[in-house]
């Protein structure tokens, strides 16, 4: 009997139940805490590795297609038409190689001096406002980054200057002449495509998403340095912010005739 009353006084009092339960609901708050912080960290790397991924597609498809044009016939414009906020164009070949299918050129010795491309259309890229991801007031506006390839105006009209066509000379099989997209048909272009639906084959690839901006930083006769800008919303306020810098050597621009 003496032994059961001893075991019987090491129960926990009220006091002991309620200091534990405070110990551990200030551990369970400060691990709520932990997890939460962690958890706004994983999204937002996450948003970021997104980002990143946009910015790389959009910044790999400028270089394959620069790569392989001349810088004459580069094009780069603010603002075209609404709800576009950059356009750029220029001349592709027809292979997705180095002057390819052009004419070649040797010096009496037979060594090869020049290859003339023969160009297969025109790429264009344009941002368009991206309807799912409007500005707010804590959150800009994104864009849509679209290509379009194999843009081959007809000559509809006539240089005012040469008054002939103004793309006589670039698409002749003979002899190519590296010119910048006309300004005119860039805007009937992308008004064009403006009105299309989101499932028509003829609407423009999106390549990227979450723009927020494409930026010429310099253009030189053979090479342009480009920035391309992704955003989007920080968990943790704000903004996300992933910015990408290249220089784009366009390679037929010294193997051009002119």
């Amino acid at each position: 009997m003496i032994m059961k009353k001893n075991k019987l006084k090491y129960g926990f009092s009220v006091l002991e139940v309620l200091i534990s339960s405070l110990i551990l609901l200030i551990l369970m708050t400060i691990s709520s805490e932990i997890m939460y912080h962690s958890l706004k960290i994983s999204r937002e790397e996450q948003g970021l590795a997104f980002l990143r991924k946009e910015a790389l597609k959009g910044m790999h498809w400028f270089t394959s297609d620069l790569r392989i044009t001349s810088g004459a016939s580069f094009d780069y414009d603010r603002d075209p038409v609404a709800n576009v906020t950059m356009v750029m164009s220029f001349l592709t070949n027809q292979e997705n190689v180095l002057a390819s299918s052009g004419t070649v050129s040797k010096d009496p010795n037979g060594k090869l001096v020049a290859v003339t491309p023969v160009w297969y259309g025109y790429v264009v890229y344009y941002l368009v406002s991206d309807p799912e991801k409007p500005g707010t007031a804590d959150s800009t506006q994104k864009y849509l980054l679209k290509r379009a390839k194999r843009i081959r105006p007809a000559d509809s009209y006539y240089s005012v200057i040469l008054s002939k066509p103004y793309y006589e000379k670039v698409f002749n099989p003979y002899m190519s002449v590296a010119k910048p997209l006309a300004s005119a048909d860039v805007t009937t272009l992308l008004n064009k495509w403006l009105i299309l639906s989101e499932g028509d084959k003829n609407r423009p690839d999106t390549i990227a998403r979450n723009i927020y901006d494409v930026n010429l930083i310099e253009a030189m006769p053979d090479y342009v340095t480009l920035t391309i800008e992704t955003r989007d919303k920080n968990p943790r306020g704000g903004e996300l912010k992933v910015v990408y810098t290249s220089r784009i050597l366009m390679r037929n621009s010294n193997l051009q005739s002119h």
